[in-house]
């Protein structure tokens, strides 16, 4: 293998070993899916945190003339692992109570997993979906077991209730500055060839 492989391959180890950082409240915290100015009244986690393997839940309730109409709701998951990868994003009805008002569906999430995150969306009777929030995920649960790692200083935050401590910060080499040792080093190979 070749220097280009090794170093190509050592960027790519040094990246996904990254645990993927929340920027949209601070780690460990859920984030209920809000739902102001659309159908959806309110939502509720069955827990604040998930389990692994132990199954996790929400409900959804929809206004009165939504739930009239024949409207109806499915949602997205996702769900992160320690290591920072993120698993393929999964779809689902959600099921329905008799009188069409309140929605739930559960996932179960691995071991190790870092959070789940979601977003819910409208089917509409006329054909037409609508999907809560309009991009990405709005909903998110951590595990009772996370990792957080800040992009800027490479700080690992491990928090939640199953960790030694219950919360424990450790230095980690950040990825630019993987990068940039990665990039010396091709630059140092690529000069030795050159003028030996």
């Amino acid at each position: 293998m070749g220097i280009r492989s090794i170093a190509a391959a050592t960027l790519l180890i040094c990246l996904l070993s990254i645990p993927v950082a929340g920027v949209d409240a601070p780690p460990g915290q859920e984030i209920v899916l809000d739902t102001s100015g659309t159908a959806i009244t309110v939502v509720t986690h069955s827990t604040s945190s998930s389990i692994d393997d132990t199954p996790w839940t929400i409900t959804a309730t929809l206004s009165s003339d939504a739930a009239a109409n024949g409207s109806s709701l499915s949602w997205e998951t996702q769900i992160c692992i320690h290591s920072g990868i993120c698993f393929a994003p999964e779809k689902a009805d959600l099921n329905p109570s008799s009188d069409n008002l309140t929605w739930t569906g559960s996932i179960t999430p691995g071991l190790e997993h870092n959070y789940i995150r979601y977003r819910i969306f409208i089917h509409w009777p006329d054909g037409n979906n609508e999907s809560v929030p309009s991009k990405s995920y709005g909903g998110k649960v951590w595990s009772e077991c996370w990792i957080d790692t800040n992009l800027e200083t490479g700080k690992v935050t491990q928090g939640g209730t199953c960790w030694s401590e219950e919360v424990v910060e450790t230095p980690m080499v950040s990825a630019a500055l993987a990068i940039g040792v990665l990039a010396a080093a091709s630059l140092a190979y690529r000069g030795r060839i050159r003028y030996d």
